[in-house]
């Protein structure tokens, strides 16, 4: 999605699994995921500020903020 970020969002670009949701975003959607031990959990935003929507993965195989 290209569109503009609002300066919370831009500083989630390429953070962790262990990196918190700034204080605009609104938890849309929550799908526990696991495959042979490992988890993925996914934890599913939208910004009130830009509209930005993101995917946080977090667990030992999550990828962290996922644009």
């Amino acid at each position: 999605m290209s569109h503009n970020l609002c300066e919370h969002c831009l500083e989630l670009r390429g953070k962790g699994r262990n990196d918190k949701p700034h204080a605009h975003l609104i938890s849309t959607k929550y799908e526990p995921c696991s495959y042979r031990g490992k988890t993925a959990n996914e934890h599913y935003y939208r910004c009130s500020i830009c509209n930005h929507e993101w995917l946080h993965e977090t667990g030992n195989y999550g990828m962290g903020w996922v644009e």
